[in-house]
């Protein structure tokens, strides 16, 4: 089994290396976790690009993405709690399962077979987002009031 994000844990007082590669195993990115921190919390990754990374479980938790690019990422339960990802290109991501809470949305690209089922957008800005064809299921949660079908979203479970 290969390792897509590939994070070594060396001594305490190093940090940690994160190389993220795509399905074929060319790597994307290279991040250097600052002491302290974990996986890519809170990290500055403005513009990044991680098309067709897979990065299940992955912690991006009050991270910078803005303008960044996921399209076709496998980001299944991944963490984006309170995380800016305005502007950020989401199309045909697998985000199922995910974590969005309070996250900023606005002018995010999750049109196009974007994957959210199960995932949780409860108080997630969804301003300005382009939904249309994004597919979500009876276990996504948003915040109340939101209706996903007058916003695009198409239901489909994962059967």
């Amino acid at each position: 089994m290969k390792l897509w994000w590939e994070g070594d844990r060396p001594a305490p007082e190093m940090a940690e290396t994160i190389i993220v590669k795509d399905e074929f195993g060319t790597e994307l990115l290279r991040y250097e976790v600052p002491p302290g921190k974990s996986g890519f919390a809170d990290a500055n990754l403005e513009g990044a690009h991680f098309e067709g990374a897979v990065l299940p479980g992955a912690d991006f938790h009050g991270a910078d993405l803005y303008w960044a690019s996921f399209f076709m990422a496998n980001l299944a339960g991944a963490n984006f709690e309170g995380a800016c990802l305005r502007g950020a290109d989401l199309k045909r991501a697998c985000l199922r399962g995910a974590n969005l809470k309070n996250a900023d949305l606005g002018r995010d690209n999750l049109h196009g077979e974007t994957s959210l089922q199960g995932a949780d957008l409860r108080d997630a800005d969804l301003g300005g987002a382009k939904l249309l064809g994004a597919e979500f299921d009876a276990r996504t949660q948003f915040h109340p009031g939101f209706d996903p079908l007058k916003a695009g979203l198409v239901q489909k479970s994962l059967d």
